[in-house]
């Protein structure tokens, strides 16, 4: 399940060139994604009796990994490109795009703008140490 889900996340972040756009559009699918994934949800909910955004923030090996193998395109672009910070490894960029996305996940009245403000605001300004505009 997490392979498929894995699939569907690099399928959503490799389309896009630009990586500012891989990295804002990209999450706002890869978020749409995991929100639509009931089965997975229940899952995580009845074998950890936590809320899926909830297990993303306390972190796992498998998820962490297969997060940076749906990222690692973007990341290497950013650094070949002189956007992203060097200073960060593929697993602490990883682990900051994996927290941030569960802030959105819980934030789930959020329309897809507003995630776009936030994830520019704090996703974008970590990653790169440029402001979201």
């Amino acid at each position: 399940m997490l392979r498929g889900m894995g699939s569907k996340s690099a399928g959503a972040v490799a389309k896009y060139s630009d990586v500012k756009e891989a990295l804002i559009e990209g999450s706002i699918e890869n978020i749409r994604i995991a929100q639509e994934e009931e089965l997975f949800q229940a899952i995580i909910l009845n074998e950890t009796s936590t809320q899926m955004e909830h297990f993303l923030v306390q972190g796992n090996d498998a998820v962490r990994a297969e997060i940076v193998k749906i990222w690692a395109p973007v990341f290497e672009r950013g650094r070949a490109e002189g956007t992203l910070r060097n200073d960060l490894s593929d697993e602490r960029l990883a682990e900051i795009i994996q927290n941030v996305h569960s802030l959105v996940l819980m934030r789930k009245d959020e329309t897809e703008s507003a995630q776009r403000a936030f994830l520019e605001d704090l996703l974008w300004a970590a990653l790169t140490n440029q402001s979201g505009s």
